[in-house]
């Protein structure tokens, strides 16, 4: 997959691929005021990762190179 935007549109995973739970990125962009879950949808499956600390309600955009991160586990 080349680009996965978040359901809000404050988060860009540019490279992103699914592997063993996580998702990688080559590059992560997260604008001002990105929530801790994020939403995505990846073949019509809707997916929810955590974004990085330092991304959660920040007042400035943040890039991640090389992100790897975790998605959310969904309790039945």
């Amino acid at each position: 997959m080349k680009l996965l935007k978040s359901a809000c549109g404050k988060a860009w995973l540019f490279d992103a691929q699914i592997q063993n739970g996580f998702v990688v990125a080559g590059l992560a962009c997260f604008l001002a005021g990105c929530d801790a879950i994020i939403k995505i949808e990846h073949k019509g499956r809707d997916m929810k990762i955590l974004a990085p600390f330092k991304a959660i309600d920040s007042v400035v955009p943040v890039r991640v190179a090389n992100a790897r991160l975790a998605m959310q586990e969904e309790k039945s």
